[in-house]
């Protein structure tokens, strides 16, 4: 369901008012069987980080290494250097997703470890959840082991366990 400021932008006031007279997106778009934008706004930019990341990655042959703001920014990728910001910045974004950050750019106090992970599997479950299209309480959940692929069961018990891995991409999981 489209955010109500995008509604009010087309003139469609009738609909924003409709929807706030029923008990506003959430309830709207649960009662008809539609996603909140709300709710799934930070997936939807979650999983376009980890595209775009991935993306330029591959393109600048960088292989597991994290590429600093400044790089994104002279690449011409302010858009990425944003997303990059917006997610905890450049150690935590590589720590979250298991990149290398080159030694003359770590920080003593900021010394992070997750674990190992990747940047496909992030893109792979996020899309799983996307569309599988579920929440609870407004937060998206992590479709059960049993509805993906054998591949990616494997590489989520490999990561910790499917709980560690909704917790580190900021979904719920329903044992």
């Amino acid at each position: 369901m489209p955010p109500l400021r995008v509604l009010a932008k087309a003139e469609r006031l009738d609909l924003v008012a409709s929807i706030e007279h029923h008990g506003g997106s959430r309830v709207v778009a649960e009662r008809f069987g539609l996603r909140d934008y709300a709710s799934w706004e930070y997936v939807l930019e979650l999983r376009d980080l980890v595209r775009e990341l991935s993306a330029y990655m591959r393109v600048a042959n960088k292989g597991n290494e994290m590429p600093s703001l400044a790089e994104l920014q002279r690449q011409g990728r302010p858009d990425l250097a944003r997303l990059v910001r917006r997610h905890g910045g450049p150690l935590v974004v590589a720590a979250r997703f298991g990149l290398d950050v080159p030694p003359l750019r770590r920080r003593r106090d900021m010394d992070i470890k997750w674990g190992p992970f990747s940047l496909e599997v992030a893109e792979r479950l996020l899309d799983a959840c996307f569309v599988r299209g579920r929440a609870v309480d407004g937060v998206p959940e992590m479709p059960p082991l049993t509805e993906l692929e054998t591949d990616l069961q494997n590489k989520i018990e490999e990561y910790g366990g499917p709980d560690l891995v909704a917790r580190r991409l900021g979904l719920a999981f329903a044992p």
